[in-house]
């Protein structure tokens, strides 16, 4: 076995593994999502969108911690909710050029 405890998973595969997890009981929970095939798709997305949270954690220097944090909460928010935060921030710089 690869890791005798859950402090030896690097902090890039935690923070995936808890953005798809709380994805999926968020979605179950709420009954958001009716489609098996949607639910998992909206759950790999929220992975990699974690896994490019980390990147950029990682690259600002942050303490690594920090990513396993960004992942769940990409989760718990949702594709959607975090998209929808990263147009308007995108947008608001554009409105500055």
């Amino acid at each position: 076995m690869p890791f005798r405890h859950i402090g030896d998973i690097p902090p890039q595969i935690a923070g995936v593994i808890a953005a798809v997890a709380m994805s999926l009981l968020r979605m179950a929970y709420e009954g958001e999502e009716k489609s098996k095939k949607r639910a998992v798709v909206e759950s790999v997305i929220c992975g990699g969108l974690s896994m490019a949270a980390g990147s950029a954690i990682i690259a600002t220097g942050l303490s690594t911690h920090w990513i396993l944090f960004s992942g769940t909460v990409i989760g718990v928010l949702g594709y959607a909710s975090v998209k929808g935060m990263l147009l308007k921030i995108a947008n608001k710089k554009a409105d500055k050029l």
